[in-house]
């Protein structure tokens, strides 16, 4: 390739065209913008910096710096209006890029769904989703984990924050890991198709690109025991999350999981940190679900109901549907039958999860269900009969809250651990 052809890969983020005319008319020249200019900016336009765009022509750094402080930066400045700038403000290369952004000649950025499910309806989620904004957005955080139990709403909550931060990015890709990827070519094709799916060429191009990259279903590559661990070929993932979190680029990745990976960057939460981890709990505004299907009775019941299933948006949208069907909207008559019901869909969520936990792991869980308040470890630990030390359980419940199967409490009282309601049910009824 000749150094003219370089930087090609601006023309799918950037109108060049209609920028490389409105350029000209800026310099005044009607026969445009030289070769050598339009490789410059379309360097700059890369995210390259003069010393970069020098290095990969084989040019000096002092001799590119010059030419772009005489020609393109120049050009930017007069049709951007520089005559509003503060005087004291110096010049800086990343002023091309975020002038012309301003100026409206960024394409509209391609959002590359893959095999992400239709949006669903959404309920709520307010402060979710503008924490999840600030973090990507304005914090501008290399890897982000959106973690919750199956039904949660982690996926919806995903598409709607897509909707809408996706301008703030020159590509958007979704890549769910279901089923598992091939164990020959374990890392999912998030790069144009030409590109070979390698750590160096994801960081290379996450680097000259500010891209949103989402990876779903990420359990699906963790081990069932130990917790968190990557399935054989697949620690590459690891590598990826490790790499991505240590090494300075411009983009973001969002992983989505029912489990936690073991990762010492996802484990702190520090509002400093470029790498965050929120955790979806019960949805506040699940009365809008019982609303949108017509239940009757309407209040302490719709409470009750809500409370029996945790605010799981799916749990609830499954139980309103039988409640319709079998009750004609009553509430207060499916309340009376004093059962809990899960149909086949959700009955399997739950399995899934329920099949990847340990034998110490679905004891204890037996043990938090069949108590009616918060147990501390104290009071755990004589009920557990196969483990034998507090370091054990410790252990257990660790890799509980990791698999988003356990709650934990604190108060006066120390803490304590106890079980979302849509677990605690489930497991009385089908872990006896």
């Amino acid at each position: 390739m000749s150094n003219l052809e370089k930087f090609i890969q601006a023309a799918s983020v950037w109108n060049l065209e209609l920028l490389y005319t409105s350029l000209a008319q800026a310099k005044k020249n009607v026969r445009g913008l030289t070769d050598t200019e339009k490789l410059h900016l379309r360097g700059l336009l890369c995210g390259h910096s003069p010393a970069e765009i020098a290095d990969q022509l084989q040019k000096s750094v002092q001799g590119v710096e010059v030419d772009l402080s005489r020609t393109i930066y120049c050009y930017v400045k007069e049709l951007t209006d520089y005559s509003t700038d503060d005087p004291d403000q110096k010049w800086s290369w990343r002023n091309v890029v975020e002038r012309l952004d301003k100026a409206g000649y960024r394409k509209a950025p391609p959002i590359d769904w893959g095999n992400a499910p239709e949006a669903t309806d959404f309920y709520g989620r307010t402060t979710e989703l503008a924490t999840l904004q600030k973090w990507i957005v304005t914090d501008k955080c290399r890897l982000v984990g959106l973690l919750g139990m199956g039904g949660i709403g982690k996926t919806a909550l995903a598409i709607q924050l897509i909707e809408k931060i996706h301008p703030e990015f020159d590509y958007v890709v979704w890549r769910s890991i279901t089923p598992p990827p091939n164990i020959s070519q374990p890392l999912v094709q998030i790069l144009p198709e030409e590109q070979d799916p390698d750590l160096s060429t994801y960081l290379d191009y996450l680097r000259s690109h500010r891209c949103l990259i989402v990876l779903d279903a990420f359990e699906t590559i963790l081990n069932d025991n130990p917790m968190g661990t990557y399935r054989d070929g697949f620690g590459v993932y690891g590598e990826l999350l490790d790499r991505i979190s240590q090494e300075r680029h411009q983009s973001c990745l969002l992983l989505i999981s029912r489990e936690q990976p073991v990762s010492r960057h996802l484990s702190s939460n520090d509002e400093h940190s470029p790498i965050r981890t929120l955790c979806l709990g019960e949805l506040q505004e699940a009365p809008q679900i019982l609303l949108e299907k017509k239940l009757l009775d309407k209040g302490d019941n719709w409470q009750i109901l809500v409370k029996t299933y945790g605010g799981n948006p799916l749990a609830l949208h499954i139980i309103a549907t039988f409640i319709q069907d079998m009750f004609g909207g009553s509430v207060r008559e499916f309340l009376k039958q004093d059962t809990t019901f899960f149909d086949r869909e959700m009955r399997a969520i739950l399995t899934q999860q329920f099949d990847r936990l340990s034998n110490l792991e679905k004891e204890t869980l037996v043990q938090l269900a069949a108590e009616t308040k918060p147990l501390s470890l104290c009071q755990l630990m004589p009920l557990v009969s196969s483990i034998d030390s507090k370091s054990k359980l410790m252990e257990v419940l660790h890799s509980l809250r990791y698999r988003s199967l356990i709650e934990q409490q604190s108060g006066q009282g120390g803490v304590r651990y106890t079980l979302p309601p849509v677990v605690m049910k489930f497991a009385k009824k089908f872990m006896r």
